[in-house]
């Protein structure tokens, strides 16, 4: 499995993203003339009531008994259409317009979040394989290095000490490959909660050789002002506080309403006609209302509001700072990366020629064990050094991306 391919398969699975492309999808539902009061309200009901009564009059001295059934219906088609509401509709269509903004760059944090973690996470394992290879060589050497202490034990070249201390170390360097592929299985399982599949399938990943770049830094500084997504999330939500303001003003305006109906009513009586009467009809009007006065309540609201947005703008500030900070670290974080991955892969190409030459004299025996194995260590402590130098940078990289709001841009999915 490539990183294309795994990348593709968490956006197509993964939880969150999921929930977030549905959340999307019922903001852009809400989004609607309707859901602002644009359209106007139709109502149709109907009704029927039956009566059955049972009734003795007494007139001169003569009483009657008789049953009376009586039977009405009433109908009615009622129209109810708001032509002005203080403007409150067209304020409300454009706080569903923000809420389906916001819930679609809700949904590229999400898409951002898990192939920034997907791409660290397979180049973690890449890595960490990259890292047992070196722990099998180290294995190799220390079997090595114990047949050759056996071997001058058994002609008299060497001692039984030597050899005890040969097989510690060869059963040191097998427990530390049993960790690692421990190690790996673990990450494995990681990037398959990533891809949304389950834990158990089993996989292998390419071998990859990380590569990196460092985008010049006053230009992701302007990408974070205008393409990152939290940061246009939380402008949105400053917008949406001011418009709340403006919807709470509207109270104070006048409402106008037109309303119509078409109204239908039978009664029926059975101790008169069979009918008496029918009546059905259109009716047209207008309607106005304003509130003058409820308590103070309306300026307690607006006062609140005005409150809410101020410490808004307050948590955007708070925001900007933040990334900001963000930013300058994980570019510090990827200069240093830079730097000490030239560093190791120094340091361990010396290593590797160190461990060569060490153990062709620990054959001639012109070093110790100590001095084979400390050898041996130091190549093991490069290795891990530069691989991790590999990991921090790439982390920094995929970091500097989102904070930019480009990290997108490189992968075959459209930014929301």
């Amino acid at each position: 499995m490539g990183l294309d391919d795994a990348i593709q398969i968490g956006l197509k699975n993964n939880f969150s993203i999921i929930i977030a492309r549905n959340d999307l999808q019922i903001a852009t539902n809400n989004n609607s003339i309707g859901n602002a009061g644009m359209l106007p309200k139709v109502d149709a009901n109907a009704t029927q009531n039956n009566i059955s009564q049972d009734i003795k009059r007494k007139e001169s001295g003569t009483t009657t008994e008789f049953n009376n059934k009586a039977a009405s219906m009433t109908g009615a088609l009622q129209l109810n259409w708001t032509l002005f509401d203080g403007f409150n509709m067209f304020i409300l269509r454009e706080q569903n317009r923000n809420l389906q903004q916001m819930e679609n760059l809700q949904l590229r944090m999400a898409i951002e979040d898990a192939t920034a973690s997907i791409i660290i996470n397979y180049y973690s394992i890449a890595l960490q394989q990259k890292l047992l290879k070196s722990f099998k060589e180290s294995f190799v050497l220390s079997k090595n290095r114990l047949m050759i202490a056996k071997e001058k034990t058994k002609i008299g070249a060497g001692y039984e000490l030597q050899v005890i201390q040969a097989e510690i170390d060869f059963q040191t360097d097998s427990s530390s490959i049993l960790r690692q592929e421990n190690l790996i299985k673990n990450q494995m399982i990681t990037l398959n909660r990533l891809l949304g599949r389950n834990a158990n399938i089993s996989f292998s990943i390419k071998d990859i050789q990380p590569s990196f770049t460092k985008p010049d830094y006053n230009t992701i500084v302007e990408d974070l002002n205008s393409q990152n997504a939290e940061l246009l999330y939380e402008r949105m939500n400053v917008s949406n506080k001011e418009l709340s303001i403006r919807s709470l003003k509207t109270a104070r305006m006048p409402r106008v309403a037109f309303v119509s109906s078409y109204n239908f009513s039978s009664i029926g009586n059975s101790t008169s006609s069979p009918e008496n009467s029918r009546t059905f009809g259109p009716s047209v009007g207008v309607t106005a209302n304003i509130t003058l006065f409820n308590g103070f309540n309306l300026s307690r609201n607006i006062k609140n509001a005005q409150l809410q947005a101020e410490n808004q703008k307050v948590m955007l500030t708070q925001t900007e700072n933040l990334l900001q900070s963000n930013l300058s670290q994980s570019y510090n974080d990827l200069e240093l990366a830079l730097a000490l991955i030239r560093t190791e892969e120094t340091t361990m190409k010396l290593a590797t020629k160190n461990v060569e030459v060490a153990i062709e004299k620990y054959r001639l025996g012109a070093i110790s064990d100590l001095e084979l194995r400390d050898v041996q260590k130091k190549l093991l402590d490069a290795q891990y050094r530069f691989y991790s130098a590999q990991l921090q940078a790439k982390t920094a990289e995929v970091d500097l991306k989102i904070l930019a709001g480009i990290l997108l841009n490189e992968i075959n999915q459209p930014k929301p």
